[in-house]
Order: structure tokens, then sequence, then C-alpha cells
């Protein structure tokens, strides 16, 4: 019966020395520059883009836009308005990433 015991102890403590053992090969890994993570190296960082307010605007036009549907036949001015600023807000939007990239690459 303690043996039992003993066994049942000993496995679930076994995946605990696992965790370590791929930690401290992890930390390895990290000390020699080898590479981790899939490939990546800890040298690699994610680009995120600045904040813009384009896409808001975008969106804002195409509300206006989608509100000047509703009385395009009295008022059509509304919903040419609101794609102007629609395709204003894209074309800022698409500037702004394109100049991004080149600064980029």
């Amino acid at each position: 019966m303690a043996d039992d015991e003993t066994t049942a102890a000993g496995d679930s403590a076994s995946p605990d020395a696992d965790g370590a053992e791929k930690a401290r090969d992890t930390a390895a890994g990290h000390a020699a520059g080898g590479e981790v993570h899939g490939g990546h190296d800890d040298g690699d960082a994610i680009h995120m883009p600045p904040n813009s307010w384009w896409p808001l605007v975008t969106s804002i036009g195409i509300c206006i836009a989608m509100l000047g549907l509703i009385s395009v036949s009295e008022l059509p001015f509304i919903m040419i308005g609101g794609l102007v600023v629609m395709f204003v807000g894209i074309g800022g939007w698409v500037y702004d990433a394109r100049r991004e990239y080149r600064e980029l690459h």
C-alpha cells in the first residue's frame, strides 16, 4: 500500500520536473542567443502602427452617407457629403499607411 502511494506521488512529481527541465532549456537557449519561440529570436519586435484618426473619419463618413440614403430623394447633399468625408478618410488612411511602409523598408 505504501508503494502505491509512493508511485502515485512520484508520478505526480515528474511533470513538475519535466516543466523545470524545459524552463532550464529555454533559459539556456536565451542565454546562448539561440532561437526560441518558433524560430523567432528575442531581437524580433512586433511592429504596431501609430494611432490614427483616419479610421474614425472614415466611419463617420460612412454613417453620414448611410443617413443620407434615408432621404436621398429630398436631400441628396447629405449622402454626397458623407461619401466625400468617407473617401477623404480612406485617402488619408492609405496615405499614412504608405508613408509608414516607406519608412520601414
